[in-house]
């Protein structure tokens, strides 16, 4: 069983944020990939496989999300990023 302080550190970091991937700067919940806009960016040959591997297949989620980032880093810094707050 844990103990109230362990069970505090363990919920905090299940609660913490991580920089989006998709390189904005934006601060990402935990239980996300990436944000709303730099999702909808990568595409959806690389979206799907993060989705549908998720609580099935953890080695096989954790290669989906390492393709995204590598297409992140490799491709959308290429890209025009879209503005936030704008209408496109």
């Amino acid at each position: 069983m844990l103990s109230p302080t362990r069970f505090e550190g363990v919920r905090a970091r299940m609660t913490t944020a991580h920089d989006c991937p998709g390189g904005c700067g934006q601060q990402v919940s935990r239980t996300k990939f990436a944000c709303l806009i730099c999702w909808r960016r990568l595409p959806a040959d690389l979206r799907r496989p993060i989705t549908r591997l998720h609580n099935r297949d953890l080695l096989g989620h954790i290669q989906a999300m390492s393709d995204a980032r590598r297409w992140y880093r490799e491709t959308a810094r290429d890209r025009p990023r879209p503005r936030r707050g704008l209408a496109q």
